[in-house]
């Protein structure tokens, strides 16, 4: 059931999956086309928990992105999950490092 919940939620936020890949919510696509177009690159911090079922496709795109030349600031908080608190946490530090 869960995992019918997972395709359920992704199908009501992104539609079909060819509805999605290659569109501007397909992040590996977003990726690759500012490579393609010679856009600058952005710096990109990514946080994610070791109770996050999202982990290890954090570390994927994490991989994709270095592969491809990003500066990528990866941390990983062990115990943390999908969940406000630790968002908070993490955003209030990209922040203080940004000032």
């Amino acid at each position: 059931a869960a995992e019918q919940d997972k395709h359920y939620l992704f199908n009501f936020i992104y539609g079909s999956l060819e509805e999605y890949t290659n569109s501007v919510n397909d992040t590996s696509y977003l990726l690759e086309k500012c490579v393609q177009d010679n856009a600058p690159l952005p710096k990109l911090y990514i946080s994610c928990g070791t109770a996050d079922s999202l982990l290890p496709a954090n570390k994927a795109f994490v991989e994709k992105a270095r592969s491809l030349g990003y500066q990528v600031k990866f941390h990983i908080e062990k115990e943390m999950g999908h969940a406000w608190r630790f968002w908070d946490l993490e955003i209030e530090k990209l922040l203080r490092s940004l000032l």
